[in-house]
């Protein structure tokens, strides 16, 4: 019996180190039960018994946990991981591709070591084309453009490389359009997709909304106060494979990050919270006046019948990164912003301490905050611009008539800058 209890020590000790190990990171990554085990794939269960030393992974699952923390195998069972790597150089340049409009693609140098970084430079033509296999998902690249506008469109979000720049661009599962389409695609199913429409190159952090010159707002203060004036946002997310779409009122902090900062606040039960990862690229869309537009009510259909119906609207883009804040201070400060904002023009605004204290604090445990970093914003104010001014301006009239006063005054202010 005793020689059966210490043939078993060994594996006791290296279930409790495991447990002990998952514990250390969980909590260092701030990760609760649910999250490892959504992240990892494993139950809820399964995760409770590696915590608490009473089962030994098997290698599948020590991969899961690995993936879950952005680990090696190696670094999960190693508490101090050792810093000693040799990697493997190439540093001789090679010339990968090229094309009969002039496009090429060389890689510089690479090193492969536990995680492999590569340093590229391309020049991209107009509708050429680049493919390659995959490379491992811990694969950095180092992009220098000399030449054209590249984008890179993965399933989560869209990158644009101006020409000069250098990023560092982490190869999952991506594929590369506009001007130049590079398929990244890991093992497993997958499905094609259809190619971009009006393939061109453009600026980074302009995202593919299709928007003519004549409707473009290319002002970012204008659409800033375009969202502070329309709050109410429809957030896009992706994950597993699919797209949900959330309305959510927001609040926007001009004053952090680069570009602004959007605050919200969802039910715990919503699971988009729990469905997005920290720094997955988001969409919000913000939309403002909108109305239907006869041609009866341009004059010149009148002259040549040469018109046809229409919807005019107003809509803003706002792509970012996600974070999710469940934390108490956090959501208490984004509620009570967006109290204060929408409470006042009331007479006597409503405020959190109006509420019993208790209310309040079973409320805010019930909901968890998003906060938003913009990368980019595109807004299309579609006013028929195109149009003649005395069509754009009898139809904003036409509108004004039936009530339709945001969209009618929008039409007449671009009649009237028209004529300008």
């Amino acid at each position: 019996m005793t020689d059966v209890t210490t043939a078993l020590d060994p594996e006791r000790v290296l279930g409790q180190a495991i447990a002990v190990r998952i514990r250390q990171l969980r909590r260092d990554q701030n990760l609760t039960l649910d999250r490892l085990a959504k992240l990892s794939g494993l139950s809820k269960g399964t995760v409770v018994t590696l915590e608490q030393g009473k089962a030994n992974p098997s290698i599948g699952i020590l991969c899961r946990l690995a993936a879950a923390f952005s680990l090696s195998v190696a670094d999960l069972l190693n508490d101090h991981p050792s810093t000693v790597r040799l990697p493997i150089e190439r540093t001789e340049t090679r010339t990968l591709w090229t094309s009969a409009k002039g496009s090429f693609a060389q890689l510089h140098s690479s090193i492969s070591g536990r995680t492999m970084f590569e340093l590229w430079s391309w020049a991209i033509m107009p509708g050429d084309v680049f493919s390659a296999d995959a490379h491992s998902p811990d694969t950095r690249e180092l992009i220098s453009v000399t030449q054209g506008s590249p984008r890179t469109h993965t399933r989560r979000h869209l990158i644009c490389l101006p020409t000069s720049r250098w990023q560092f661009l982490s190869v999952v599962d991506s594929e590369i359009r506009g001007p130049l389409r590079r398929q990244r695609r890991c093992p497993g199913p997958f499905r094609k997709t259809p190619p971009l429409a009006n393939d061109r190159p453009f600026a980074t952090g302009d995202p593919p909304l299709y928007v003519p010159p004549h409707f473009a707002v290319p002002d970012h203060n204008t659409l800033l106060d375009l969202i502070g004036r329309h709050p109410l946002g429809i957030l896009v997310t992706h994950s597993k494979g699919t797209l949900d779409a959330n309305h959510i009122p927001f609040e926007l902090d001009r004053s952090k990050g680069d570009k602004g900062v959007l605050n919200c606040h969802v039910a715990r039960k919503n699971r988009v919270w729990e469905e997005v990862a920290n720094g997955d690229e988001v969409l919000v869309i913000f939309r403002a006046a909108d109305a239907y537009i006869s041609p009866n009510w341009y004059p010149s259909k009148h002259e040549f019948h040469k018109q046809v119906p229409t919807w005019n609207y107003l809509v803003v883009h706002a792509h970012g990164r996600i974070t999710v804040r469940d934390d108490e201070r956090y959501v208490r400060r984004n509620v009570a912003k967006l109290t204060h904002m929408h409470e006042a023009s009331q007479p006597a605004p409503w405020k959190m301490g109006d509420a019993p204290k208790d209310f309040i604090d079973t409320m805010v445990k019930a909901i968890v905050a998003l906060e938003i970093e913009i990368t980019g914003l595109v807004g299309k104010s579609k006013l028929s611009q195109n149009k003649e001014v005395r069509d754009i301006q009898n139809a904003g009239e036409m509108l004004n008539a039936r009530g339709v006063n945001g969209m009618g005054e929008a039409m007449l202010a671009a009649a009237a800058a028209k004529s300008q």
